[in-house]
């Protein structure tokens, strides 16, 4: 479903102009008169424009104060960063921070970009590790959209397997049935198979609508506790970390704080996991140790943190042990999307092959 937003335009009693944006009609401020309205449908269009307008922001952010960057930005000409713009003011100018007015719009920026503007905050590191987080963000954004491109062709070629079967064996499998009957051959037992499935087609439809629903309902209660036992996963989990961690950590943020900002990070489900590592560095094991309380973290993993911790280089170890993993992460998909293809391929070439020896089939069978 896709979210929407509402840019509006009023004056107050006072005759000043306000302009802003809102949730929803219902959070529209009732001191102002509204004068227009319009309705925004958050596309990646719109979160490009918003990601471009926080980008400027934190740049200006290294020369200038918040309020005097909420003046600059109001040189921006689209409707969009008007609004944003005099959001932000109108929320520091009530006593929030950053994150906290960005959060107030969660449609527009996700959770990953607000948590880390709020670590960024807390580290007194806005500008650099905000900055990082939307080039970041970018890159993941970048790659989510190649993989679903991807994925177009394997989609098609299974649509165009269940296509193809349903047409066989709700027009051409009783036509070849018949053409078995008039020729005074016996059809195969598949044939029968398949006619018994046309026959029920509508009720085996709906039970493996109420199946999916089902499990997809069950997946969502469960999700999680599946997910932390698949090893991609908690692969990409501990890339993450490991790379907010590694920013962290190059803006001179103590390892144990790192920590405490990083959580955010990771699911409800690790929580536990990386406060059983804090506990574990403050009973005095080295970090490289207590990492082992943290599930995915194969022998290698933890030997080439042991090594940059013992060469001081624990930031940029985790960074590239980070890369590494996202690395492997997508040529793993790379790998199952390309493994689909022929996978279809070979469905549809069987179902093409079989009903050509249906057709043929009783030709061969003639009795001389």
């Amino acid at each position: 479903m896709i979210a929407r937003l509402y840019l509006w335009q009023g004056i107050d009693t006072s005759g000043t102009i306000h302009r802003g944006i809102s949730m929803t009609k219902a959070d529209l401020p009732n001191c102002i008169t509204v004068q227009s309205l319009q309705c925004l449908w958050i596309r990646s269009k719109q979160q490009g424009i918003a990601f471009s307008w926080l980008k400027h922001c934190l740049e200006l952010l290294k020369k200038h104060s918040l309020l005097d960057t909420c003046h600059l930005l109001k040189t921006l000409s689209h409707p969009l960063t008007q609004a944003l713009t005099h959001h932000l003011q109108h929320a520091l100018e009530q006593g929030f921070s950053i994150s906290e007015a960005l959060s107030q719009l969660p449609k527009l920026f996700p959770k990953s970009i607000r948590d880390w503007i709020t670590i960024a905050e807390q580290c007194n590191q806005l500008n650099e590790l905000g900055l990082k987080a939307i080039k970041k963000y970018r890159q993941h954004s970048s790659l989510k959209q190649q993989t679903r491109q991807k994925l177009m062709y394997p989609l098609s070629l299974i649509t165009a397997c269940l296509a193809l079967f349903i047409l066989l064996i709700e027009y051409l499998i009783p036509s070849m049935n018949t053409l078995y009957a008039d020729m005074n051959q016996t059809p195969p037992a598949f044939i029968h198979t398949l006619l018994s499935i046309a026959n029920h087609l509508g009720f085996i439809s709906l039970s493996l609508f109420t199946l999916i629903i089902t499990a997809i309902r069950y997946g969502k209660r469960h999700c999680s506790r599946w997910l932390n036992r698949v090893r991609a996963y908690q692969h990409y989990v501990l890339s993450l970390w490991m790379e907010c961690l590694a920013h962290l950590l190059c803006a001179s943020v103590p390892l144990e704080l790192s920590l405490t900002h990083a959580a955010r990070t990771l699911p409800a489900a690790w929580l536990n996991a990386n406060q059983s590592l804090q506990s574990a560095l403050q009973s005095g094991h080295s970090f490289s140790q207590a990492i082992d309380f943290l599930p995915g973290m194969t022998n290698t993993l933890k030997e080439s943190i042991a090594l940059g911790e013992m060469n001081h280089e624990l930031a940029s170890t985790l960074l590239s042990l980070s890369e590494q993993l996202q690395k492997t992460l997508l040529e793993e998909i790379n790998l199952l999307i390309k493994s689909i293809q022929p996978i279809c391929m070979l469905i549809i070439s069987i179902m093409i092959g079989g009903l050509f020896y249906l057709m043929y089939a009783p030709i061969l069978h003639l009795n001389p």
